[in-house]
């Protein structure tokens, strides 16, 4: 079974684009589908599954957009290295090129 893993700092749980129509839409075709994103209040986080989709909420500063965007993203992607066993992240190096 094709294994997918979405991440994300910025989006709901239940967000309509990325949980309905993508990983809920994949985990109906078969796929084995996690989705690991910023919880929505303290009392969320934790592990559920949902229509198929197993659910990872991580606490996230969201109190602002830096914080999120600085410290959230690493949050959420460290949670899933640690949580899937099975997830083969790759590196992506997001560094603008100096000229």
């Amino acid at each position: 079974m094709t294994k997918v893993c979405h991440l994300s700092s910025a989006h709901a749980p239940n967000d309509t684009r990325i949980f309905h129509k993508q990983c809920a839409s994949l985990a109906k075709a078969g796929y084995q589908v996690s989705f690991v994103v910023k919880a929505k209040d303290a009392q969320s986080v934790g592990c559920t599954t949902q229509k198929g989709v197993q659910v990872i909420q991580v606490p996230v500063d969201s109190s602002s957009r830096l914080k999120r965007m600085l410290f959230g993203a690493k949050a959420v992607y460290q949670k899933a290295l640690d949580t899937l066993p099975a997830f083969n992240a790759v590196k992506i190096d997001v560094k603008p090129k100096l000229r």
